[in-house]
């Protein structure tokens, strides 16, 4: 019985001039939000995220990677693209090649996912001429709108006693 009473007991030490409410209620919430910290960083290990990850962090499950080259001008967009359809992947800057080439390292049981990020990615780089210009459409907003009418700024206020 006192072992349970021990486990879910805590003990707070803070040196302070006046001793109130306030500051146990801060002390509390610092000691809640460093054990929160713990318990979330438990939680992230368990689950990886998708998204960027160093080449290392992703062969080290053992698992087959496959290639694919990129555009430097694109690396952003992909990246978007790529957690949108939850892949993990790694970049390579292939330094041997004039001009340096971008390679696009992921697993290989995630061939479908990535094929579906691909082809997002390449028609939004392909094709910029069918994407709507949000400058043109505001431009035609602006346009429909009626004009005002310029203000008569001399008129004198009517004043009646």
């Amino acid at each position: 019985m006192q072992e349970e009473v021990d486990d879910r007991s805590v003990s707070f030490c803070a040196t302070t001039t006046r001793t109130g409410s306030q500051m146990l209620l801060s002390v509390m919430r610092l000691w809640m939000y460093r054990n929160r910290g713990a318990k979330q960083a438990s939680q992230k290990d368990k689950a990886p995220r998708p998204g960027k990850k160093t080449l290392r962090q992703l062969s080290a499950d053992g698992a087959e990677l496959s290639q694919i080259p990129i555009a430097k001008s694109g690396i952003a967009d992909f990246g978007r693209i790529a957690r949108r359809h939850q892949v993990t992947y790694a970049l390579l800057k292939d330094k041997s090649k004039d001009p340096p080439q971008y390679l696009v390292y992921f697993h290989a049981k995630q061939a479908a996912q990535l094929e579906a990020a691909f082809k997002e990615y390449t028609a939004l780089e392909l094709d910029p001429d069918k994407r709507p210009s949000v400058v043109k459409r505001l431009r035609e907003i602006a346009k429909s709108l009626p004009k005002d009418k310029a203000r008569d700024h001399l008129r004198e206020p009517e004043r009646s006693r």
